[in-house]
């Protein structure tokens, strides 16, 4: 402003200074907790996932595209767009009643099912799912956790061979006993 004389006149200067201090340190505790999140997600050993209901995967963790043999999870959203979810499944059923189940219960706990791989032979997964419902309680998706379980199965296979052979020893040798 000038005064009359065109002589410059400072006036008054209000300011209003605000603490930003503890929204700068929420911001950046924030960020390091996205980070840590990500590297779990990331790194995890095991297979994590967000499903639609309709079984189009939303996110995938590189864990889950190694358990089904891609090298990137881009690798396996591009092959399961071209594949139906139910054709993941080698009993066509087993996606029915793990759907289900989370309907029933919100939540599925150690569902096993033998699935196709990207080789082309199956494996065996354990699932541990649930539901995240709307306000009016329709399913949104679904968010899992995958583990292999192929390893343990043939073992149990090889068990349950092995218990049937030791059986049928048992039963030759008394019989072998009567005869003599």
């Amino acid at each position: 402003m000038y005064e009359e004389n065109g002589v410059p006149s400072f006036g008054r200067t209000q300011a209003v200074l605000t603490d930003i201090t503890d929204r700068l340190a929420a911001e950046k505790a924030l960020r390091e907790s996205e980070a840590r999140y990500r590297e779990l997600f990331e790194q995890a050993a095991g297979g994590i996932y967000r499903s639609s209901p309709d079984g189009t995967f939303l996110t995938i963790n590189p864990g889950l595209a190694r358990i089904f043999g891609f090298t990137r999870q881009e690798e396996m959203l591009a092959w399961m767009d071209k594949n139906e979810a139910k054709s993941l499944y080698v009993k066509p059923g087993r996606r029915q009643e793990f759907i289900a189940a989370m309907d029933d219960q919100g939540q599925v706990a150690d569902f096993e099912s033998e699935v196709r791989h990207r080789s082309g032979g199956t494996i065996w997964i354990s699932e541990n799912a649930r539901t995240v419902r709307d306000k009016h309680g329709h399913a949104l998706y679904y968010e899992g956790f995958v583990t292999d379980i192929t390893a343990r199965r043939h073992l149990e296979e090889e068990m349950a061979r092995a218990s049937k052979l030791e059986a049928v020893g048992l039963l030759a040798g008394g019989i072998a006993h009567d005869y003599n």
